[in-house]
C-alpha cells in the first residue's frame, strides 16, 4: 500500500469501532502491525476523530440557533452558489465512479464518506461560529457567555443603590480582584452575583480614576479562546449607556462595565489591547 491507500484506510476507520479488522481491510491491519509510522497514524487520527465527534455531541447550542440556521439554510437552498454546486457534483461523479475492479472498495466508500462529513461539518462549525459572534457578542469555551449578559449589567447598575448586601472586604471574596495594572481604577466592596456559567460569580464596584461615575468589573469562573487575554481598548458592547469589555486570564473571565460610552470606558483601561 502507498501512502494515499494507507491513509485513506485509515480515514475510512470509524473512532472505537474494529475496522481495521475487517477482512477488507488487511493491507491496512498488515501495514498497522509492521510499520510504526502508519501505527501512530492510525491513533492519531482516532483520537482526532472521536474528539471532534464528542465536541458536535456535547456543545451546548446557542438558544434560538436552530430557527436562524434553518432559515439561512432554506435562503441559500433558493440559489445555491456555484461552490457548493460543485461540492455536491463532485462527491457523486466521485461515488459514481468505480475503481479498477468495478465497485468502490472500503477505503474508498470511507473515504469519500469522510470528506463529505468533514466538509459538512466545516459548513457546520462555520455557521456555528458565526451566529455565536454576532448573536452572542463573545464566547465561552463550554458555550457560548449569556448573551443576556449586557441587559443583566445594565440592570445592576440600576440597582446599584438598592443593595445592602456589599462586603468591604475584598479579601473574602471568592474570585480575586484581576491585575490592578490592568485596570484603573481601586475596587471599594463587593457582592455576589448569579450568571449562567458562575452562580458565585462575583462584581467589584471601583471607583474610576477621575473620581467621576462608578464602574464594575464582574468575575466570572469560565474557559474561553474566544477572548484577549487583556481589558480591549474598545468597548464590545455598548447599551443602555453601558460600555462592556471582556477579557479572559487563568480560567477567568472579567466583564469591565462603566457607565458612560467609549471615552470614559477607555479611562480606565488605557491604551488596552487592540483586537485586529
Amino acid at each position: 500500500m502507498n501512502d494515499r491507500e494507507i491513509k485513506e484506510a485509515i480515514d475510512a476507520c470509524r473512532p472505537g469501532a474494529d475496522d481495521a479488522g475487517l477482512p477488507e481491510m488487511a493491507g491496512l491491519a498488515g501495514m498497522l502491525c509492521d510499520d510504526e509510522r502508519a501505527r501512530q497514524l492510525y491513533e492519531r487520527t482516532q483520537r482526532s476523530d472521536a474528539a471532534i465527534g464528542h465536541a458536535f455531541r456535547n456543545t451546548s447550542v446557542p438558544e434560538g440557533l436552530q430557527d436562524r440556521l434553518l432559515e439561512a439554510v432554506q435562503r441559500q437552498a433558493a440559489e445555491p452558489t456555484q461552490e457548493a454546486r460543485s461540492f455536491v457534483d463532485g462527491a457523486i461523479n466521485e461515488e459514481q465512479s468505480p475503481s479498477e475492479g468495478g465497485v468502490l472498495s472500503v477505503a474508498s466508500r470511507g473515504a469519500i464518506r469522510r470528506r463529505y462529513l468533514v466538509g459538512v461539518g466545516v459548513c457546520v462549525a462555520v455557521a456555528v461560529a458565526a451566529v455565536c459572534f454576532l448573536f452572542g457578542g463573545f464566547g465561552n469555551g463550554d458555550g457560548p457567555l449569556p448573551t443576556e449578559l449586557p441587559g443583566e449589567v445594565e440592570q445592576w447598575v440600576r440597582e446599584r443603590e438598592q443593595w445592602t448586601d456589599w462586603s468591604e472586604n475584598l479579601a473574602q471574596a471568592a474570585h480575586p480582584y484581576p491585575q490592578k495594572d490592568l485596570i484603573r481604577g481601586v475596587p471599594i466592596r463587593w457582592r455576589v452575583v448569579r450568571t449562567r456559567y458562575d452562580s458565585r460569580a462575583i462584581l467589584y464596584d471601583i471607583t474610576p480614576p477621575t473620581g467621576q461615575g462608578f464602574a464594575y468589573v464582574i468575575c466570572i469562573r469560565a474557559t474561553t479562546t474566544a477572548l484577549p487575554p487583556l481589558p480591549p481598548r474598545f468597548p464590545i458592547s455598548q447599551t443602555g449607556g453601558i460600555a462592556i469589555g471582556a477579557w479572559q486570564s487563568g480560567g477567568m473571565v472579567y466583564v469591565l462595565a462603566v457607565k458612560g460610552g467609549q471615552a470614559r470606558y477607555q479611562n480606565f483601561v488605557g491604551s488596552g489591547f487592540e483586537i485586529g
